[in-house]
């Protein structure tokens, strides 16, 4: 192979044109983004879960107390917390508080059982 690789895309021919094909992110924690959403769009629905709806800014509020709580017990920067949590509004919460407190999130299915 010679000069600079390239990856085709095939998928690119299918691809809608109002839709872009990359996007720029932001140089900031995953943490920030939640908080910033938070507070541009804080009425508008960030999760659904069995008919409730839980809005930016409520779902802000509850990452900063739970992150306070975690705090408080002694979670702090560079701490792994194992989250063994099904994919509900209480992992999103979890998941982002843990972050929040400085902690790194270690993910565990709690639906793995022994071979």
């Amino acid at each position: 192979m010679r000069g600079a690789a390239t990856l085709e895309k095939p998928w690119f021919a299918q691809w809608p044109a109002d839709v872009p094909r990359s996007l720029t992110y932001p140089d900031i924690p995953v943490q920030e983004l939640l908080r910033r959403t938070a507070k541009e769009h804080g009425d508008r629905p960030a999760v659904s879960f069995y008919g409730k709806t839980l809005t930016y800014r409520d779902l802000d509020a509850a990452v900063d107390r739970f992150a306070s709580g975690l705090r408080t017990i002694g979670i702090g920067a560079g701490d792994r917390v194992s989250l063994l949590l099904p994919n509900t509004p209480h992992f999103i919460v979890a998941f982002f508080a843990v972050l929040r407190a400085g902690g790194i999130v270690v993910q565990t299915n709690p639906i793995l059982t022994p071979r």
